[in-house]
């Protein structure tokens, strides 16, 4: 590091939430102020009930209330207003999340240097979302063209993202995402008390992320494997109801959010993680399992493939809408292989390479930065940042 800079990372949702962006930023945050850098994240307060400042591991944590309380479109003017008036504040803008408000936000009223890492997906696992994309690209090339830099997590989301909006491929980098290497690493292993062996499915239990068509591989499964399932997100219900359905409680396990230590040791122990997610722009999980030395299978989506590829082909891939029969074959072929030995980035190496992205946009030209106005407001109580 050759600068101390003051960098906000600005972000729809943040912990206590849980989610593929939600755990990027809490890690990357944490490891940019451990090297040093004063580091702000700015996000919104879904819940109500968390305070309006917070320190977390020496990362102070803004939360700003919502006018409209959407889990994909939440919008807070106020987190607007302290983008315009806070320029001076920070040295960085990094914003996350190409359909999230703050992403937005900052095209509109950010008057700094700016870094975006879209997390973009290409589509959505709602059709009627999937036709609000063509009309809100109007709105994604308008951050685009505002990023000073753009960051995309893998080789296939900056391909995407490229085809998407043409003018992103000259200002894309890729950072992969990072990953707890040590604590993966060092997990003790908890084999069954029946000798069976774990398949594990970690992650928000969205239903894009299609874990019921893991359940539903295990009857052909379950002499031998045990199904552990840890998140939570609006598929938890309905996975639970096709449990109850097919009588298999005591063979598929619904762990909901489980503490780091316990999915450190989950996926040590796991003989494959299993991923059936029809969109991601990397996938976390998969190289958490790779790092903890754990099998891989995963659908074969474009950012799975390139998963497979940084890791030398050692993840096994499956068609997305592999019928139930076929996908425990596919399991047990995955088992039927070596455990992987792949290196894997742990999240300082990552949040080092971003820092020094960082560097190389505070020197390079700026792009043409909105000129904004914002009234005062007598109700607003956001102060400034010293």
């Amino acid at each position: 590091m050759t600068h101390t800079l003051r960098i906000a990372l600005a972000v729809n949702r943040f912990a206590p939430s849980t989610g593929g962006i939600e755990t990027h930023v809490d890690r990357l945050s944490r490891s940019l102020a451990a090297s040093g850098h004063q580091v702000t994240v700015l996000t919104h307060d879904h819940w109500g009930d968390l305070p309006e400042h917070d320190d977390i591991d020496g990362v102070e944590i803004r939360r700003f209330p919502l006018v409209v309380k959407s889990r994909h479109l939440a919008v807070s003017p106020a987190l607007g207003r302290h983008l315009a008036r806070n320029t001076d504040s920070y040295d960085l803008l990094h914003t996350h999340g190409y359909h999230d408000s703050p992403a937005m936000m900052a095209a509109a009223f950010w008057k700094g240097p700016l870094v975006f890492t879209p997390h973009f997906h290409g589509s959505s696992e709602s059709k009627f979302r999937n036709l609000l994309h063509r009309p809100y690209r109007l709105i994604g090339r308008r951050i685009i063209d505002r990023a000073d830099r753009i960051i995309g997590v893998s080789g296939a989301e900056a391909e995407s993202l490229a085809r998407t909006f043409p003018g992103a491929a000259a200002k894309t980098d890729v950072i992969s995402n990072g990953v707890d290497v040590d604590r993966l690493q060092s997990a003790p292993r908890s084999p069954t008390a029946d000798g069976r062996r774990i398949l594990l499915a970690a992650g928000r239990l969205d239903h894009y992320k299609q874990v019921d068509r893991i359940v539903a591989a295990m009857p052909y499964l379950c002499d031998d494997f045990v199904l552990e399932i840890t998140g939570n997100g609006p598929a938890h219900d309905q996975l639970g109801e096709l449990i109850r359905s097919q009588g298999l409680q005591g063979d598929v396990h619904l762990l909901g959010r489980v503490p780091d230590d316990t999915l450190a040791s989950l996926f040590r122990t796991a003989s494959c993680l299993v991923s059936m997610s029809t969109h991601e722009a990397q996938g976390i999980v998969l190289l958490e399992a790779l790092a903890a030395g754990t099998r891989v299978l995963a659908s074969a989506i474009p950012a799975h493939i390139d998963v497979g590829r940084q890791a030398g082909g050692a993840v096994t891939l499956t068609a997305v809408g592999s019928h139930p029969r076929s996908l425990a074959g596919a399991i047990r072929d995955a088992c039927a292989r070596p455990r992987p030995d792949v290196f894997i980035p742990s999240w300082p190496e990552v949040a080092l390479q971003t820092s020094m992205l960082y560097e190389r946009t505070l020197e390079a030209p700026p792009t043409r930065r909105p000129a904004v106005r914002v009234a005062p407001d007598p109700t607003d109580v956001t102060r400034p940042i010293v």
